[in-house]
């Protein structure tokens, strides 16, 4: 589909895909050095990365596997959970956005990718690495290379592998895979033989690269799946209305600043009408407009489907962030009304994008540092926990009874994030089936250190116990939680 546009927008326009990585990687460095912690998913992914596994207790391998293939390579860094994060959003605006021109042309792209950075999935979320990340790349690349695919069928046989690999990221992938395949049918694409074969072809490799973890789901008692089945109930009517509703009012916040965006745009142009307007915005022929508006519904309306219905008929309550793949081609339809309404004066929609997200930026970086916000005893904020000093302190407490290598941190969330900032890199035991790769005999003939929220849950054998409080300096401070530390001394001699 094809949209003319007059002369003075489209050198605007060539710039909008610069323009918004440009943003994203102002808030990847916003947030990097606002933060004085990360979320509780990259430190789940650090934890996980210390054994390549087929699978694990909650989810499919796939993130993991990218970043313990980072720490193999660059050995153990607190940057890399959040440089990989940044790199799997950026390379997916991009694919996002060529999957818009394809659809489409330049400058609905352009406009869909400038819209797209003020969801806040991917902008103050950018620093955030767990399987949402991952899989919103592997269906943007599954999409881009179905299309690439109706123009060469060797294309295909990187839609299966990619479309496998999704599944490892996460099961909600198989959602956007049926649309896709969905999308193709209604094109009329398969009614070639060389393109039924192709998808063919995808799916056996799709199903090949899927397998294993299959096997491991099998022997491991499908965890994975028991896991996800703690979303499914049996509520009233009533009640699965109020999930719907509680979810959409989160895709409402997350969707904040572009309404916001869309809000200005609007005033602005209400209230100063620019002089000229362009003249004629023709679409492409018939077919093209038909392959438009197959492929948003089949991108943008298929996976609202399901997820409605998984809440009012299966009494599914709706996680939040589940809206990661809902919204991830949300904007594509909302580009092409602007630009098909005439109402895209691109150097103001531009200004207003950069506005918007200057603000953002500010109230980001003056929330992140106002101590008061820190760690209130009614809050957890995983991005505002002091990790440096937490893993400084637990660092003292086991060398000041031991001079053996600091080889484990017991714990969940707190003491991942002390091993994942420790300049030792201590591994990470949190029970006998998210961290099955520790042993009790391990832990007990190496010692560790526990990092636990009660002291309650500190073992009686541990010495030099202490309560650190989570405040930038770790001393007393009312309204602030704390954690509790304590050393189990190692069995055995140290060398």
């Amino acid at each position: 589909m094809h949209l003319e546009n007059e002369q003075p927008r489209v050198g605007l326009a060539s710039a909008g895909l610069p323009i918004a990585l440009a943003l994203l990687t102002l808030w990847a460095l916003v947030t990097a050095w606002c933060d004085t912690a990360q979320f509780g998913d990259n430190v789940e992914q650090y934890i996980w990365s210390h054994s390549m596994e087929w699978g694990y207790h909650k989810h499919p391998p796939l993130p993991t596997w990218g970043l313990g293939s980072l720490v193999a390579v660059m050995g153990p860094s607190r940057w890399l959970p959040v440089v990989l994060a940044g790199l799997c959003v950026l390379a997916t605006l991009c694919l996002t956005w060529d999957v818009t021109r394809r659809l489409a042309n330049v400058t609905v792209a352009n406009v869909a990718a400038l819209c797209w950075t003020l969801l806040q999935y991917f902008s103050s979320g950018i620093q955030l690495y767990n399987h949402n990340t991952v899989m919103v790349l592997c269906i943007a690349a599954v999409v881009w290379l179905a299309l690439k695919a109706q123009e060469h069928r060797g294309w295909w046989v990187l839609v299966g592998i990619i479309a496998g690999a999704s599944l490892l990221a996460k099961y909600q992938s198989a959602v956007p895979l049926l649309g896709v395949v969905g999308a193709l049918w209604a094109t009329g694409r398969l009614r070639q033989r060389a393109q039924r074969d192709g998808l063919l072809v995808a799916l056996a490799l799709a199903c090949g690269v899927f397998t294993p973890h299959l096997i491991w789901l099998v022997q491991h008692d499908f965890t994975t799946l028991r896991y996800v089945s703690q979303s499914v109930s049996s509520p009233g009517f009533v009640a699965r209305l109020q999930s719907v509703l509680s979810f959409v009012a989160n895709q409402v916040r997350v969707g904040f600043p572009l309404l916001m965006v869309l809000g200005l745009y609007g005033v602005w142009m209400r209230v100063s009408p620019p002089q000229a307007m362009p003249t004629t915005e023709q679409y492409g022929d018939a077919a093209a407009q038909r392959a438009w508006v197959v492929w948003v519904r089949a991108l943008v309306w298929w996976p609202v489907c399901v997820v409605l219905l998984m809440a009012l008929a299966g009494g599914v309550t709706l996680r939040n962030h589940w809206g990661v793949q809902v919204l991830q081609f949300a904007c594509l339809p909302l580009a092409m009304w602007l630009c098909q309404r005439r109402k895209c004066q691109l150097v103001r929609f531009v200004t207003v994008v950069c506005v918007v997200h200057g603000v953002a930026l500010g109230l980001y970086s003056h929330k992140q540092n106002d101590p008061q916000a820190m760690m209130s005893l009614h809050r957890r904020l995983d991005t505002l926990y002091p990790a440096k000093m937490m893993s400084q302190a637990a660092l003292a407490q086991w060398v000041s009874v031991s001079r053996c290598d600091w080889r484990y941190v017991v714990g969940d969330y707190e003491a991942g994030l002390v091993g994942l900032y420790a300049s030792a890199a201590p591994a990470v035991y949190v029970n006998p089936q998210a961290t099955p790769w520790i042993t009790a005999a391990q832990l007990k003939q190496h010692g560790a250190v526990y990092v636990v929220t009660s002291a309650a849950d500190l073992p009686t054998d541990v010495v030099a116990t202490r309560e650190l409080f989570l405040t930038p300096d770790g001393h007393t401070q009312p309204g602030f939680s704390s954690i509790f530390l304590g050393v189990a001394l190692p069995a055995l001699a140290c060398p």
